[in-house]
């Protein structure tokens, strides 16, 4: 009976050992967490203040969410050029001419995001099943505003006028309509990101 005392007090002496190597090892670790994170305490924040991402002359200035107007990456791929009846588009005669389209599509998209805005939410909150009660009617707004003048430049240098082959209400209009379809695309795509 001697024999299994003493073999029991050898096994326990070896167990106790072991678990307080482990209470040990467990504790150093402890410290050196302790350690990192009071480093990380005295470290200054890191502090972002503004990011400017350019992409066909788009601004992010903020990153809660934006809308993504005009053509996407992805589909750059599948153009192959921009024609109209295979006939590419003609070169602006001059800047006035151009600052007088611009100041006339401005306009009538502007006339169009206030009549129609709250429109096209409430048919898309409903095709996605839910109602986002408002909350994000101001900021489409806004984020359309700041990048309206931007995407005229881009669809004027992308659709240059000349008068030999079309209408001056016949190009604004196709402008226009080309800016109406991203708008909508884009109130589309930013309320299925936030139902998501």
């Amino acid at each position: 009976m001697n024999s299994d005392f003493y073999q029991y007090t050898i096994e326990m002496k070896a167990y106790l050992e072991k678990m307080e190597k482990r209470v040990t090892d467990l504790e150093l670790e402890l410290a050196s967490f302790k350690n990192q994170l009071k480093q990380r305490e005295l470290q200054q924040p890191v502090t972002i203040e503004k990011i400017e991402y350019k992409f066909d002359q788009l601004k992010i200035e903020r990153l809660d969410g934006t809308l993504n107007i005009g053509i996407n990456p992805s589909e750059l791929q599948e153009l192959s050029d921009f024609t109209i009846d295979q006939k590419p588009f003609p070169v602006p005669n001059n800047a006035q001419e151009r600052h007088q389209m611009a100041e006339s599509i401005t306009l009538e998209i502007t006339t169009f995001i206030e009549q129609h805005l709250s429109d096209l939410i409430s048919e898309n909150e409903r095709e996605l099943g839910r109602n986002f009660e408002g909350q994000y009617d101001a900021f489409i707004k806004d984020d359309l505003y700041k990048q309206l003048h931007e995407r005229i430049q881009f669809y004027l240098d992308q659709f240059p006028f000349n008068p030999k082959q079309e209408r001056d209400q016949d190009y604004k209009e196709r402008i226009i309509e080309q800016m109406k379809t991203d708008i909508e695309q884009a109130i589309r795509v930013f309320l299925q990101n936030l139902n998501e």
